[in-house]
């Protein structure tokens, strides 16, 4: 996954969150599969209040994906 200063261009502020879009790419999979992420399992995401958009804190997102493979590739949780 792409680490924060790999997402930034020069003279921007460090992304702290991704939309779903951006999560895809930076993980190689499909929205959809971002999506399903979402569903069924525990990745960190925040839901901006009073509108259906997550957000995901990329920091938390890369904890979360070291313990995926630490599990041996389960994404249960």
């Amino acid at each position: 996954m792409a680490k924060i200063a790999e997402l930034k261009k020069p003279d921007e502020v460090p992304k702290l969150t991704l939309r779903c879009d951006e999560l895809a790419r930076a993980m190689g999979i499909s929205v959809i599969s971002v999506r399903r992420l979402v569903k069924n399992t525990d990745i960190p995401k925040v839901r901006l209040p009073g509108s259906r958009v997550i957000i995901f804190p990329l920091a938390e997102v890369q904890e979360w994906l070291s313990r995926q493979v630490t599990k041996g590739g389960e994404a249960n949780g």
